[in-house]
């Protein structure tokens, strides 16, 4: 998947997902406080997982990026709501801060859900970026205003 791609429910385009860079981020979402949203979101960044929301269960899922897949609607949503389809799902118990496996293997979550990615490092640089090599072109002499085409 792209990061354009709709069915990538981590990119951050989707609707569907918050990208947590700090505590605030974390307002008056869902039956959970914000302490306990963000020791979760700790605790994912730790595991290297992602926080799923689900709402109808009120349960808190630690999942591997690569163990969510978006289940888009159908028929305009008249026939099936969106979903998340999620495998291996770990519950996160937000009253102790402690993991345990689900006892299913996949979970679908629907059709009320959102994702917590940890983002702590959007506000520093990437070690590895350069900037980008400058192209330069020269202007064509036969048109006045220097541009390319016929």
């Amino acid at each position: 998947m792209t990061s354009r791609d709709p069915a990538d429910v981590t990119a951050p385009m989707s609707r569907h997902n918050l990208h947590v860079t700090q505590k605030s981020d974390l307002i008056d979402i869902g039956p959970w406080s914000q302490t306990q949203l963000w020791a979760a979101v700790q605790r994912a960044d730790d595991d290297g997982s992602i926080v799923v929301l689900d709402y109808g269960r009120e349960q808190l899922y630690l999942v591997d990026t690569d163990d969510a897949t978006y289940l888009p609607p159908t028929a305009l949503g008249f026939a099936d709501s969106p979903g998340l389809r999620v495998r291996e799902p770990r519950t996160y118990d937000p009253e102790r801060g402690t993991v345990s496996r689900a006892r299913v293997d996949t979970r679908t979550v629907a059709p009320e859900f959102d994702i917590l990615i940890p983002a702590f490092d959007w506000t520093e640089p990437d070690d590895q970026w350069e900037p980008p090599e400058l192209e330069y072109r020269e202007r064509p002499t036969d048109t006045p205003s220097g541009a390319i085409g016929g």
